[in-house]
């Protein structure tokens, strides 16, 4: 029995891992909406814990958002052999999908979204809901910003120090994305 994958499934794989990046906004976005589908009060101390089907709407979209911070970003600086084995895997699995001017563009390309991507829709989506909110996100400290009846203030103030990250990130994928294009290119024999 041959479990060999083919050249166009790896394609796809690589395409289902760089999206399933964003899933947790995704989600989190559908969840906002849900809730306000669903009658509840999102905004404002006053507001109720909102329950749909049993799940808590703003539990669970607090977790989505730090699981945004955590995935590609926090873990690089508290659990990096991970997120580097992730990467490297993604690479290689790039390498061998692709030859020549493709692989080098769409690993580079893999680097780039994946360091940064999540991160930056995550803080677009804290600065929507801390304006629907009228939450102040600033540097200084953590304030109260309630959401579907939770304080949001911890995960709302981390949207404000990823900017922090990834200027941290820009010279590592930097670096990454050169060794990466002179391993793609070492070999004289990959076709283009």
């Amino acid at each position: 029995m041959d479990f060999s994958v083919g050249k166009l499934q790896r394609q796809w794989l690589i395409g289902f891992l760089l999206v399933s990046l964003l899933l947790p906004i995704i989600f989190a976005t559908l969840l906002v909406a849900i809730g306000q589908a669903s009658g509840c009060q999102m905004v404002g101390k006053t507001a109720q814990i909102c329950l749909v089907k049993g799940i808590n709407i703003g539990q669970t979209i607090k977790t989505l958002v730090d699981w945004t911070w955590y995935i590609p970003l926090l873990s690089l600086f508290q659990v990096p052999i991970v997120s580097v084995g992730l990467l490297i895997g993604l690479l290689m699995l790039v390498h061998k999908s692709f030859r020549g001017w493709k692989s080098a563009l769409i690993g580079v390309f893999s680097i780039w979204f994946m360091c940064f991507a999540p991160s930056i829709f995550g803080v677009i989506f804290v600065m929507y809901l801390a304006q629907q909110a009228k939450c102040s996100l600033n540097e200084g400290g953590v304030g109260s910003c309630y959401l579907f009846g939770l304080d949001m203030g911890s995960t709302f103030h981390a949207a404000v120090m990823i900017p922090l990250f990834l200027i941290i990130l820009f010279p590592l994928c930097t670096i990454t994305s050169v060794a990466y294009i002179i391993i793609t290119f070492r070999n004289p024999k990959r076709k283009t």
